[in-house]
Formats: C-alpha cells, sequence, structure tokens
C-alpha cells in the first residue's frame, strides 16, 4: 500500500513539474519578443473557456 501512494505521488509531482515548465517556457519565449501578443491572447481565452475544477485563470 505504502509504495502505491509513493507512485502516485511521483506521477503527481511530474505532472505538475511539467506544467511548471510548460508556464515557464511560454513566459521565457513571450519575453524574448517571438511569441505575438495575438496568441497569447488567444491562449488566455482559449484557458478561460475550460472548466479547471472551479478555479479560473486570468
Amino acid at each position: 500500500m505504502e509504495s502505491e501512494v509513493f507512485s502516485v505521488f511521483w506521477v503527481l509531482a511530474a505532472f505538475m513539474v511539467g506544467g511548471f515548465c510548460g508556464v515557464l517556457v511560454v513566459a521565457l519565449v513571450r519575453l524574448s519578443g517571438r511569441l505575438p501578443k495575438q496568441s497569447t491572447r488567444a491562449l488566455k481565452a482559449e484557458l478561460r473557456g475550460l472548466d479547471l475544477g472551479g478555479s479560473t485563470v486570468v
């Protein structure tokens, strides 16, 4: 039982780290000026439309 909980923890941790890395990459690309404002606006609008379990993305 303990090893199952341990495995679930690492799977969740990997998803969280991957998500944070994705946000970091988008932020760095945006800062470098290679990502146009229009695409970031479209991404934000798309994220607002997603149901994220009651949380809101600003």
